[in-house]
């Protein structure tokens, strides 16, 4: 009985966790409609610019919170980073990810604010040209970069970036697709914030304009210039520490729930029955089917109707043969028409045509045999009996 308990238990254990699981695959399959989401399928979302990296060969994984980016192989040299949904970023959770992801080769802010680049105190500021761009114009790259050639043409926004360096933009700065002072790619280099940072202008990455002018082209370009790709989505409600998670549960939950998984185990053990010695049994015996007919034949004969035991004895003979052959027969049928006035049965002739082709005997000996005459007197029963016998042995080819 104790046994049975923590079984039990730890069963539904993983039932729940399966269910929570496959419920949580089967949620994230459908999507979401969170803007510039590479799971959003929708017109505002990324996922297709995500299809299209990850046909490239690079890695993509997505991480949600800090708590999962804490969790995550950090990123290195050969990582980029690409953030959506930046508006959600603190001074603390921003500092928390500029210190997670310090090491990485490049990181990409998709459509930052300009309270956001302050933020993360990088040397890129927004940019809004005061005129009004028209929906569908174009504008072309006007620079040269790693990832953009000076023909390169993408939507254009009025709303865009500047990288710069204390005074001018720097050398290695580069303003790329401007409208006015605006650029809808800001990129600055290395050599001035450690990973390069690019602020990108991500109207060229949705669904909905990835496929016009160069925005595929240039998206991925920038994005997938690594071997992987980890694309973090800020949440609302993240902490900057992990010691700064509260818990609605009592801190010795966690401690007591081991201390009883261990106790269970123990009970299980402690009470669990111990195999023993294997138990032999004397197999049962096995009898010739020959002598299982004759004793049978024997039986029929005190009875002294020759006739209808001849008969039962070929009802019992055309069964076996029937599962030896794969043939369908009825024994129950045939055994309560005894004594009636015979009938063609299509199942015997279907018998007969087999034993025939498998012996190599007559056919009308076979059916003689399996469906003609029976015999009247003792004598003739102990011919038909042993005919039926060496028949047999005949279809199953046994001595």
């Amino acid at each position: 009985m104790w046994v049975g308990i923590p079984v039990i238990v730890l069963l539904l254990v993983a039932v729940i966790a399966v269910v929570v699981l496959v419920g949580g695959t089967a949620a994230r399959d459908k999507g979401n409609q969170y803007l510039l989401d590479p799971q959003n399928y929708g017109a505002t979302g990324t996922s297709v610019l995500a299809s299209i990296i990850d046909d490239h060969g690079v890695q993509v994984t997505i991480v949600r919170g800090l708590a999962d980016l804490r969790v995550t192989p950090k990123p290195d040299a050969h990582t980029t980073v690409v953030v959506s949904n930046t508006a959600v970023l603190r001074p603390d959770t921003a500092a928390a990810f500029a210190d997670r992801v310090r090491e990485a080769d490049r990181i990409v802010l998709l459509s930052p604010s300009s309270g956001t680049l302050s933020l993360l105190d990088w040397p890129i500021d927004g940019d809004r040209d005061p005129g009004i761009v028209p929906p569908g114009d174009s504008v072309a790259a006007g620079c040269t970069a790693a990832g953009i050639d000076p023909g390169d043409v993408v939507t254009a926004r009025s709303y865009g970036y500047r990288a710069f360096d204390a005074g001018p933009p720097a050398a290695g700065a580069h303003n790329c697709f401007r409208v006015g002072d605006a650029a809808q790619v800001a990129i600055a280099p290395d050599s001035l914030v450690g990973p390069d940072l690019v602020a990108l202008n991500a109207s060229m990455t949705t669904n909905e304009q990835i496929e016009s002018f160069d925005n595929a082209g240039v998206s991925v370009r920038l994005l997938a210039n690594t071997d992987r790709i980890l694309w973090y989505i800020p949440q609302a409600d993240d902490v900057a520490s992990a010691s700064e998670e509260q818990s609605i549960l009592p801190r010795f939950i966690g401690p007591a729930f081991l201390l009883a998984f261990f106790v269970v185990v123990a009970l299980a053990l402690w009470r669990g029955r111990r195999f023993g010695p294997v138990a032999t049994e004397p197999l049962p015996a096995v009898v010739r089917a020959i002598e299982t007919t004759r004793s049978r034949g024997r039986l029929y004969r005190r009875a002294a109707d020759a006739s209808r035991t001849a008969a039962i004895l070929r009802v019992h003979t055309l069964d076996r043969l029937s599962g030896y052959l794969g043939l369908p027969y009825d024994p129950g049928r045939a055994i309560d028409a005894i004594g009636a006035v015979p009938v063609d049965d299509p199942a015997v002739t279907t018998i007969c045509d087999a034993v025939t082709t498998i012996t190599g005997r007559d056919l009308g000996q076979v059916s003689a045999l399996l469906a003609g005459p029976l015999p009247a007197d003792d004598a003739g029963l102990l011919t038909f009996t042993t005919e039926l016998t060496t028949l047999e042995k005949e279809v199953r080819r046994t001595p």
